[in-house]
């Protein structure tokens, strides 16, 4: 159920890792930081790119999520915990009313088409129809909120990101930006919540809690300064430094770039130049096969060599046991009674005449 998706991807299942990494850091050293920060950073653009290519709402943001969570991991390690509680905290309020939203476009075209929920598909003809107006700003203003984009809470929190990165980390959070800036743009080039805004109901069923989420990621939310620098939490936050600059600076390019490849109806034929690029399929040819065959060759060994010669050494022993029962039943056990049988045959012999009987 969509609920469930809300919970699990705004909070169980992005909460724990990052909560490990902020609470206990005495348990990670400094190399193992190293080596989360880049596992973090490659899991982010490895799944930013794969949900480019998605045509199902719900895996769409399932990917986002993995994004999203490898760029909390990176933050932690390289940065600071604050920054990345910081947008734990954000990114599952947006993602939460995300994941409601697209229940309530998956629940219509479930109605639509008397076929289980994730059918419809984000390319469906008058997929986002079914918005209210209340509904369809809220999508826009999370929407907003998990791009980064400025007076929304993911903006205080990726600019605090950003502020204390540099070099090839400060670049892979722009692209890590960018690759959400762009599949979320792709998800309302299919979605189009401001097509025939007028017409739309004002409010339906299922918008109230994505209209609370929606007023959550607003920046008001969580301090008067849309920077973010004074809170209500009393939360540390540090924006406004050169890295925090070229951040902004490059989301305003790719917000212009955007809107160039809108107007060429690119996102209509995004998922054929971004086909998606899953390690497991690869893992499972070079390693699980792998393990397969090194299985099959060990298990081969075990049941007919091995198991062979034992079958073998036992089979002689078995055959050994057999031949040793006869001689000594029949060749040595004759020999011990020949003694006995020549003398019982010897006294038949003699005892005859001695019988006193004059016959014998």
């Amino acid at each position: 159920p969509t609920p469930v998706s809300a919970l699990i991807h705004s909070a169980t299942m992005v909460a724990a890792g990052i909560f490990l990494l902020g609470q206990y850091p005495m348990l990670f050293t400094e190399s193992v930081q190293e080596i989360a920060g880049y596992t973090g950073l490659i899991t982010a653009l490895l799944a930013g790119w794969n949900a480019l290519s998605q045509t199902k709402i719900k895996r769409l943001l399932a990917w986002s999520t993995m994004s999203q969570l490898g760029l909390m991991v990176m933050t932690s390690a390289w940065h600071n915990n604050t920054a990345a509680g910081l947008h734990l905290m954000f990114h599952g309020i947006a993602k939460a009313g995300l994941f409601l939203i697209a229940g309530t476009l998956l629940l219509t075209g479930h109605n639509h088409t008397q076929q289980n929920e994730t059918t419809p598909e984000l390319t469906t003809p008058d997929f986002g129809k079914s918005l209210s107006r209340t509904g369809s700003v809220s999508l826009l203003i999370v929407a907003a909120s998990l791009t980064g984009l400025p007076l929304t809470t993911g903006f205080i929190s990726k600019e605090n990101i950003a502020s204390g990165l540099s070099g090839i980390e400060l670049a892979g959070f722009i692209l890590i930006n960018f690759l959400t800036l762009l599949y979320l743009s792709r998800l309302l080039w299919y979605i189009k919540p401001w097509s025939d805004f007028k017409l739309r109901a004002l409010f339906k069923k299922g918008d109230f809690s994505p209209a609370i989420l929606a007023l959550a990621s607003l920046w008001i939310s969580f301090s008067i300064n849309p920077g973010g620098g004074k809170n209500y939490f009393n939360i540390d936050v540090n924006a406004g430094n050169t890295g925090a600059h070229l951040s902004l600076g490059f989301l305003v390019a790719g917000i212009l770039l955007i809107a160039f490849l809108w107007k060429r109806d690119f996102f209509s034929k995004l998922d054929f130049y971004t086909p998606g690029f899953y390690p497991e399929k690869y893992y499972h040819q070079f390693f699980t096969s792998t393990i397969l065959r090194i299985t099959r060759a060990t298990t081969y060994t075990d049941s007919s060599i091995i198991d062979g010669i034992a079958h073998k050494k036992a089979y002689a022993l078995v055959m050994f046991s057999h031949l040793t029962t006869f001689l000594d039943h029949y060749v040595i056990g004759f020999l011990m009674s020949l003694p006995a049988l020549v003398g019982k045959t010897a006294a038949r012999i003699f005892r005859a005449p001695l019988s006193g009987q004059i016959s014998s």
